[in-house]
This record gives C-alpha cells, structure tokens and sequence, in this order.
C-alpha cells in the first residue's frame, strides 16, 4: 500500500469520523479505501456504458444504411425475402467489421 494524503472538507471528515465511532467502518483509512473502490467501480461502469452507447449508435447507423439500400420490401413475420446472394439485407445480422466492446 502506498500512502496519500487527503484533503477534505470539516464537515465531511466529522462525517466519516461519526461512522468510525459507530462502527460502519473499522477506521478512516477503511472508510477511504472503500470510497476509492465505489468511485473506481462506478467510473469503469460508466466508461462502459458510454462505450456500449456508441457501439449501439454505430451499429444502428450501419443498419440504417445497410436497409436503405435494400431493393425488396420487408417480408412479413415467418415469410423470406427475395433478396440476392449479394443483397446487404441478408448480410445484416452478421457484420464481422462491428467494433469489440472491451471491459477495462
């Protein structure tokens, strides 16, 4: 462990100092470590959620341009389409060039 020194307001060091007395945390470092860990986790969860947003925006972007293109019309539920071997709208649930998403 290294050591840090932390800057905080009165007001939030006689709040976690009355946590320490009641027993919710063993000490203020304890208190510290786990606040560090909440932020940490919130932050990755965030950042993944923003990663995944703009996979879904690209994804539906594809899609939209991929539709337009289409020549035949939709087909009704359980009816194929008509479509040629090489139509994009045969291709469209299966796009190898869609980006990873990566948890950091």
């Amino acid at each position: 462990m290294k050591k840090l020194v932390f800057l905080a307001e009165a007001k939030h060091v006689k709040h976690i100092k009355a946590m320490v007395r009641s027993r919710q945390f063993p000490s203020v470092s304890a208190f510290l470590r786990a606040a560090v860990d909440e932020k940490l986790r919130r932050t990755r969860q965030e950042r993944l959620n923003a990663q995944v947003a703009r996979y879904c925006a690209e994804d539906y972007a594809v899609k939209t341009a991929i539709l337009s293109q289409c020549r035949h019309s939709v087909a009704a539920p359980g009816q194929r389409t008509t479509g040629r071997a090489g139509d994009p709208c045969r291709r469209i649930s299966r796009r190898p060039d869609r980006p990873r998403i990566e948890a950091s």
